[in-house]
Order: structure tokens, then C-alpha cells, then sequence
């Protein structure tokens, strides 16, 4: 099974079954969370205006570190 892009859900999930792992649910939770994070902070168009940093704070931030 290839491995495409940066998706977190997507690894745990290939890794779950290549590896024969049973992934806990509130890995694939966090995984799932995070994904949310990756296209609209990373990109400058990722909203319809303004700048990623118009809507990801300083606490959300801190979240995201202890997923």
C-alpha cells in the first residue's frame, strides 16, 4: 500500500493495516483533529479572505502541541 500526501488519519490507517496494528480510536481521533489543521494554515488561500493567522490564535496552537 503507497503512502500519498500529508494526511495523519490516512498513515494511522495503512499503518493499522500493514502492520497488523489495532490503532486506538482516540489515536485516529487526534489524527483527525490535526488534519484540520494542515491546508488552511499552511496556505495563504486557505480562507475566502483574510491570513491563516487571522483565525488560528495563539491557543489554538497550544492545542494542537498536546493532541
Amino acid at each position: 500500500m503507497d503512502l500519498w500526501g500529508h494526511s495523519l488519519t490516512g498513515m494511522l490507517k495503512i499503518l493499522g493495516k500493514t502492520a497488523s496494528l489495532d490503532i486506538p480510536d482516540d489515536i485516529i481521533a487526534c489524527g483527525k483533529e490535526l488534519d484540520k489543521y494542515y491546508i488552511p494554515t499552511r496556505y495563504p488561500n486557505g480562507f475566502a479572505e483574510g491570513k491563516p493567522a487571522d483565525y488560528f490564535t495563539e491557543n489554538y496552537a497550544r492545542k494542537a502541541l498536546y493532541l
